[in-house]
Formats: structure tokens, C-alpha cells, sequence
């Protein structure tokens, strides 16, 4: 299945910040974040919490992270996803080995979907992932029915240091 991942924001820290995927066939889900998100996953950031030190420097590797997790919960609501090809538009400047690393582990490693393939381009503005990610960004109220909420919890399983385990948890995910 082909898919396109776009985004529509600022900054992955700022309020209505969207990640989108779509396959042009009528599949889209999007995530928003929102400032009380947004401020506690910093917040933890900077005290240290998660395995990402906190620094200027590290700051791209952090929000890359962040990007690629959602867009592993993403696809968690997709029924009988097993393989893709990726479209992803060219939003983090440089860091393609990064998001390939990270959607790798997460989306073959922890989610069972063979990646055929990944291309970083710039996405065409009739693109279903473009289109949904701005309008999503721009949705003041939330209308749309392409959200999926994801928890939290469902993003720091994979940004907790290996030597904390959050309660409720055995073992690392």
C-alpha cells in the first residue's frame, strides 16, 4: 500500500501541530497536538526523563523521534496493514537516515509492516496527506473525523531511558 506522510504546523512543539498519512484511496489519519501535549512532553524533556538529552543540539533528534512515533500510532489504526511504500515530504531538513532508522524499528520491528520502500520528496499540494494535514491544522474545532488520539503514554514508551520503566509496565516495549 502506498502511503504519504505530511505535515502542517510551525514546530512539532507548538499547538496544532499535525502529522498525516494517506493513500490516496480514502485512507487518512492525522494526529493534533495540542499545548498541554506539547508542554509536558518538553517539560519532561528538560528534567531529563526520557533517554534524549536535553540540549540546542539535540533538540532535532528529540522531535524526529516524536515524529516517527506518531506516525507508528498512526498506522496502528489501519486494519491489515503489512507492507508500504512511503511518500514523505521533506519536513525535517537532513534527517532522512534518522526517520528511516526510527520508522524501521517502529513500524517492521514493533508493528509487523514491512517498509518496501521509502522516498523523501516534496508532495504534490493535491496530495491527500498535504491536503488533510492543513486542513486538519487549520480545524480550530476538531471536526474532522480523521483524528486518532494518542495518549501519552502511547508516545513515551518509546522515549523512556532503558533503565526506567514506567508503572504499569514490566519491561521495555
Amino acid at each position: 500500500m502506498k502511503f504519504e506522510i505530511d505535515v502542517s504546523g510551525s514546530d512539532i512543539f507548538h499547538d496544532d501541530y499535525v502529522i498525516c498519512i494517506a493513500n490516496g484511496e480514502g485512507i487518512v489519519k492525522g494526529f493534533k497536538f495540542n499545548k498541554m501535549l506539547s508542554d509536558e512532553l518538553v517539560q519532561k524533556w528538560v528534567r531529563g526523563k526520557y533517554k534524549y538529552k536535553h540540549s540546542a543540539h539535540k533538540q532535532g533528534i528529540f522531535k524526529v523521534r516524536l515524529y516517527c512515533i506518531i506516525v507508528y500510532n498512526l498506522f496502528k489504526h489501519i486494519k491489515d496493514c503489512k507492507e508500504v511504500e512511503l511518500y514523505i515530504c521533506k519536513d525535517f531538513h537532513g534527517r532522512e537516515n534518522e526517520i528511516t532508522q526510527n520508522l524501521c524499528y517502529l513500524l517492521e520491528k514493533k508493528g509487523n509492516i514491512k517498509i518496501k520502500s521509502i522516498t523523501y520528496e516534496k508532495l504534490p499540494n493535491d496530495s491527500d496527506a498535504h491536503w488533510y494535514a492543513y486542513m486538519m491544522h487549520k480545524d480550530k474545532y476538531n471536526k474532522l473525523p480523521t483524528y486518532i488520539d494518542i495518549k501519552i503514554e502511547e508516545i513515551e514508551l518509546f522515549l523512556y531511558k532503558f533503565n526506567v520503566i514506567p508503572k504499569g509496565r514490566k519491561t521495555e516495549p
